[in-house]
C-alpha cells in the first residue's frame, strides 16, 4: 500500500466530512492519485469502505458477486485489462484477488520483454 496515497485518502475522509464520497472521488483522481478503483480500493483497506459495494458492482458489471474471477477469493481488487487506470468502462474492468492481480501484472511484464503484448 503506498502511504502517501493512504495519507491522503486518510486526511480527506477526516477533514472533509461534508463532501460526498462522489466528490472526494472526483479531487483523487483530479489530484493524479490514481484512478476511480485505486480510490476505492485504498478505502477498503483503510475501513472507510461504506459504499465500496456499490463501486465495485458498478465498476465491473461481469461480476456482481465479488469473488475473483480466477480463485474465487472474497477480497478482491478491480484489475485494467489493459493496464490504463484511467480507462473504466466495464469491458476493460476484472475483479481478482491481490495474488491474482500480482500475478496478471506478472504475466504482462513477461509478455512484454518477450515482444509478444504491446501495452501503452
Amino acid at each position: 500500500m503506498d502511504l502517501k496515497i493512504a495519507n491522503y485518502i486518510k486526511k480527506m475522509y477526516e477533514e472533509d466530512k461534508t463532501s460526498s464520497i462522489l466528490q472526494q472521488e472526483k479531487k483523487f483522481i483530479e489530484g493524479g492519485y490514481g484512478c476511480r478503483a485505486t480510490f476505492y480500493n485504498y478505502r477498503k483497506r483503510l475501513n472507510l469502505h461504506k459504499n465500496y459495494i456499490a463501486h465495485r458492482n458498478k465498476s465491473s458489471a461481469k461480476n456482481k458477486k465479488g469473488i475473483c474471477y480466477f480463485c474465487l477469493n472474497t477480497d478482491i481488487e478491480v484489475h485494467h485489462l489493459d493496464v490504463n487506470t484511467k480507462h473504466n468502462s466495464d469491458d476493460n474492468l476484472l475483479d481478482v484477488c491481490h495474488s491474482c492481480h500480482i500475478k496478471l501484472h506478472n504475466i504482462y511484464e513477461s509478455l512484454k520483454k518477450l515482444g509478444l503484448l504491446s501495452l501503452n
